[in-house]
């Protein structure tokens, strides 16, 4: 199909490392964004265990989920921007395309998407989080 075609054409243009554009943005923002998302969600669960009724801790905890992900997606989202618009070949790299986002968009324009990463990944994190809590 038309997929194996362009993968063939982009291998034999630029070889093996061109299906790993966007690594770097990615295990940039990923890592920083999950290193935030944790530290907030533990801390947020650690205060609401501490001041919430005990009946309310269980529930308490998907709002820490989504508090997590808010705190977390200030750095996500800009990365995400710029994994996808390297993949495209829109930027070059990630330090280029970072100065070229926001040379060409502005600290806005680093959060094109926004809305719609919040509406899809909010619920997600929370599931996510508030699961696996009530799961161990």
């Amino acid at each position: 199909g038309i997929g194996f075609g362009a993968a063939f054409a982009e291998l034999s243009a630029r070889g093996p490392l061109a299906f790993y554009d966007g690594v770097v943005p990615y295990v940039v923002g990923d890592g920083l964004s999950g290193a935030v998302k944790f530290a907030v969600y533990e801390r947020t669960k650690a205060w609401a265990a501490e001041h919430l009724d005990e009946k309310w801790v269980p529930a308490a905890r998907f709002a820490c989920a989504a508090v997590a992900f808010l705190a977390c997606s200030v750095i996500l989202v800009p990365g995400e921007l710029l994994k996808s618009r390297i993949q495209a070949g829109a930027y070059p790299d990630l330090i280029r395309g970072l100065g070229m986002l926001f040379q060409e968009e502005g600290l806005v324009g680093a959060f094109t998407g926004y809305q719609a990463t919040l509406f899809r990944d909010v619920p997600y994190t929370m599931a996510e989080l508030g699961c696996y809590d009530a799961l161990k």
